[in-house]
């Protein structure tokens, strides 16, 4: 039998990544009834419960959905020496609307539009058979099954506008980290991950409460941790990473989406200012102090 037969013949362990349950479905029964073994999430966040329990051979990934998008999975996978060896493929619905030089920026191994789901699979198989053959013959990186799929202008609209907003928020003097009800972060901006020292392939997906531990109040973690509260909204001070910080605490409960926000505002130069004025107004005090008695001891 020729080499690359017996590889193709070799069962591998593959994650598929999407929002979409039905796309999953036929994903798992094509890939199965080639043998492989097929885990599925349906986000991010899902995502990476799996990789701490599992190293697939592969992993197909959407790049738009719900809680951590699918480039971040992508730099977090890429970030870790145990999944070196993962043929990475992002398999999406918005691959022409997409920025060449942002989706590229994934460092996948392959790239493949989402279209009909019969000759879509024509290019998975092809792509697992590169994955076979990846170190004689790498894969040019260009967008694959583009034929009979065409660029959507409200679909390209719409990711200038998400793009939009990541600048804007990633500008802001405030840090911002986005966490689910069930506690696990979703989103930090640059700020977030500035003041926190910190960086976001290490924290996503991990726990907000484990990283304030110190700072936030049992009562409101218990709040927290308790069913979903709407109403939430407070206000800490804290000192964490040598830095005095003020977290606002908030619910946020968009189209059935139910998150926390907590909004970081780095005080620290205020608060040395106000430290060092109350420092002054106790050194003149013991001076005034001392001289009265020095005063009342002459007389």
């Amino acid at each position: 039998m020729h080499k690359l037969e017996e590889a193709e013949m070799k069962k591998k362990v593959i994650l598929v990544v999407d929002n979409n349950p039905v796309f999953l479905k036929l994903m798992s029964d094509f890939l199965e009834k080639k043998g492989h073994e097929v885990v599925t999430a349906l986000d991010g966040l899902h995502a990476l419960e799996i990789l701490k329990t599992t190293k697939p051979d592969i992993v197909f990934i959407d790049l738009v959905m719900p809680n951590i998008r699918g480039s971040k999975i992508c730099r977090i996978i890429r970030s870790k020496p145990e999944f070196d060896d993962v043929f990475l493929i992002v398999l999406s619905a918005t691959a022409l609307e997409e920025e060449s030089e942002i989706l590229f920026a994934c460092n996948a191994d392959a790239f493949i539009a989402k279209g009909p789901f019969k000759e879509l699979s024509k290019h998975i198989s092809h792509a697992i058979e590169n994955f076979d053959k990846k170190n004689e013959d790498p894969a040019p990186k260009k967008i694959i099954g583009t034929d009979g799929v065409y660029s959507r202008q409200v679909t390209k609209e719409l990711l200038t506008l998400l793009r939009h907003r990541d600048f804007v928020v990633n500008n802001m003097s405030e840090g911002i980290i986005e966490f689910t009800k069930n506690n696990k972060i979703i989103y930090l901006n640059k700020q977030a991950l500035s003041i926190l020292n910190v960086k976001e392939e290490e924290v996503l997906g991990g726990s907000f409460i484990d990283m304030f531990s110190s700072a936030i109040p049992k009562e409101i973690e218990e709040n927290i941790l308790s069913n979903y509260n709407k109403y939430l909204n407070e206000k800490i001070t804290t000192y964490i990473n040598n830095k005095y910080v003020v977290i606002d605490l908030i619910a946020v409960d968009v189209d059935k989406r139910k998150s926390y926000v907590a909004i970081l505002k780095d005080i620290t130069e205020q608060a040395l200012a106000d430290q060092a004025i109350l420092e002054s107004e106790r050194k003149y005090r013991d001076l005034f102090e001392n001289s009265s008695d020095i005063i009342q001891s002459i007389t």
